[in-house]
């Protein structure tokens, strides 16, 4: 198949010779691969790793403005910006306007892009890879940097005419400039490429109302005009947005890009199990921690456990989940990632063996309503798979890394391991501590009992050697039985024994869980499972011979110092962070000489 009928079969959820593979990255990053691999110029690079596809842009002929000092570029739509890359707008200029004043402004003119040149660009690559073309139309965007983000939100329920004409305005030019491309182009192009980021970290930047009241219709009117030219159409769109994704769908959308699996909502089993069938998804592979921090093996391992989630039946192109591949990403975790892409073994293959292998036994069960509606399987197949590591998911998940002095060989190095109780307490600690150690924090709501919690803490403790780490896991994870908090605690211990050999164990047990604001004199019910997980972490920590930080028990007969029912004021914080710094100094006076 060439590339193009390769894309264009996922597009069409059918099984193709190899999963689709998708790159898009920064030129600093190609300026990188570049020199590393000894390739004269970027599209050697393409070939290299296996891009299927390619993409053409009109060129920009209207009138040269003048830049500020200090600006860096200037959007059509004449908002300056400054600081790294594109940076941050510099003005808002229609944050006060009426009515009027939005109409009045100087909306660009869709002349000042040239289209007479794009059919031959795209016909250049001899309808070999699939062709992206139409303008990019950013228009959540651009109505941020025209009105400023707090104001944009606010105008939704106070002045929402205003916020109206804006959109009209914007999406008018946009779908201007790409009915000119497809006038032109259209035959000779395959996907109309939108990019708008409806999701943050932890979910919707929008509320699925607000995005069916003002950014749907207009999203709805590009979707139509590309598939009037008969073209699939795939929209960019970083962060969380698992509750948009219908109305998406609704709208006729038919391909997804850049799926971010570390953001709220974004589990990829789920995700394949609920829409799979559906739209595209093109990306998934974690470029915010396996690309960057990762190890090439690493890297290959989880792209093939991506591939065994996201490929069967098709309607999936492979590539990170970030489109701009950053410079500080490592060239050979890129290319080892392309490298286990080109050869994994299709699920066409797999689904005519009975016998499944082992890394497609850990496939979440999610997935199998999906794969029996998709891939034509019998449920025989369900009796040779293994048993799938049970995976419960906190209603927002977090993980925050943070690594200090990282070049520093000199003093040992304390890591904590804990929750956003740790991270309160952490700064007192290394206040009281700083000079003796450096320092380096894993806090993250991923529960124990969750196999991704192992996952996270091998990729870092690979990363670094560490002489005295301090955990807490009790506080997350409700949906996991005590029985299961008792079976995987010696396993996390045996893992970062394993991880870090050599290391000095300290194990804190977790801290009341309160109610009854505004005095928190009362505990909520789920105290009582906590005191049970803090006698197991003391059984098993007395097992191993680890010290046990009781943060629990001089904790408990204090409600005064409680801030919400869970977290602390900052004078308990502190005593904390004390009592902690004890048991890591105590830990650092017994290390070796050298140290």
């Amino acid at each position: 198949m060439t590339s193009r009928e390769r894309v264009l079969a996922a597009f069409n959820h059918t099984q193709s010779d190899i999963v689709p593979r998708w790159c898009g990255a920064s030129p600093e990053f190609l300026a990188k691969a570049r020199r590393q691999l000894n390739l004269p110029d970027n599209e050697s690079f393409f070939i290299r790793i296996g891009d299927d596809f390619r993409r053409v842009f009109a060129r920009y002929v209207g009138p040269e403005f003048p830049l500020s000092p200090g600006s860096v570029c200037r959007t059509v739509f004449g908002i300056e910006r400054a600081g790294h890359g594109c940076g941050q707008p510099l003005s808002h200029p229609l944050a006060d306007a009426t009515l009027q004043q939005v109409h009045d402004y100087p909306w660009p003119d869709p002349d000042w892009q040239d289209v007479s040149r794009i059919r031959a660009d795209a016909l250049a690559w001899n309808r070999q890879y699939a062709v992206l073309g139409g303008d990019w139309s950013p228009f959540w965007h651009d109505a941020i940097d025209l009105l400023g983000m707090e104001t944009l939100y606010l105008k939704l329920y106070d002045e929402p005419e205003i916020v109206d004409a804006i959109l009209q305005h914007i999406v008018d030019y946009y779908a201007e400039v790409s009915r000119r491309i497809f006038e032109s182009a259209a035959d000779a192009l395959d996907i109309f490429f939108v990019g708008n980021d409806f999701g943050g970290q932890n979910g919707p930047l929008l509320s699925p109302e607000h995005f069916d009241r003002f950014m749907l219709p207009h999203l709805k009117r590009l979707i139509d005009l590309g598939h009037s030219y008969k073209l699939k159409v795939q929209l960019h769109c970083c962060g969380g947005y698992e509750p948009l994704i219908p109305a998406m769908i609704a709208a006729g959308l038919d391909g997804l890009h850049a799926v971010q699996p570390c953001c709220g909502g974004m589990d990829l089993a789920n995700l394949k199990a609920n829409y799979g069938g559906k739209i595209l998804f093109n990306g998934a592979i974690d470029s915010h921690h396996v690309l960057i921090n990762g190890t090439p093996e690493f890297v290959r391992q989880r792209t093939l456990e991506v591939l065994d989630i996201m490929s069967p039946g098709g309607g999936y192109v492979a590539g990170a989940s970030h489109d701009y591949i950053l410079e500080e990403t490592p060239v050979e975790n890129v290319v080892a990632m392309f490298d286990a892409v080109s050869e994994y073994k299709q699920w066409v293959e797999f689904s005519r063996t009975p016998k499944l292998k082992a890394r497609q036994g850990r496939m979440k069960l999610l997935l199998l309503p999906f794969l029996f509606a998709t891939a034509g399987m019998t449920a025989s197949l369900v009796c040779a798979e293994e048993p799938s590591p049970k995976i419960i998911r906190e209603p927002v998940e977090w993980c925050d890394k943070h690594v200090e002095e990282t070049g520093k060989t000199d003093l040992p190095r304390v890591l904590f391991i804990g929750d956003s109780i740790s991270a309160g307490y952490r700064g007192p600690a290394v206040n009281e501590l700083k000079g003796k150690a450096s320092f380096a924090y894993f806090c993250s709501s991923i529960a124990l009992g969750n196999p991704t919690l192992f996952d996270e803490l091998k990729l870092m403790l690979g990363q670094y050697k560490f002489d005295v780490i301090h955990f807490n896991v009790g506080m997350h994870g409700w949906g996991y039985t005590e029985d299961e908090y008792r079976a995987a605690f010696p396993k996390l211990i045996a893992l970062l024994r394993a991880e870090a050999p050599g290391v000095k164990l300290i194990c804190a047990t977790t801290t009341p869980y309160r109610t009854g604001a505004p005095k928190f004199e009362q505990f909520d019910p789920r105290n009582e499972r906590v005191k049970v997980r803090n006698q197991i972490a003391a059984e098993c920590a007395a097992k191993e011979g680890i010290p046990l930080n009781d943060l629990y028990s001089v904790k408990e007969n204090t409600p005064e110092l409680s801030g919400d029912g869970v977290h602390f004021k900052q004078e308990a914080k502190e005593a904390q962070g004390r009592q902690v710094a004890k048991f890591i100094g105590e830990a650092l006076a017994g290390l070796p000489s050298d140290k």
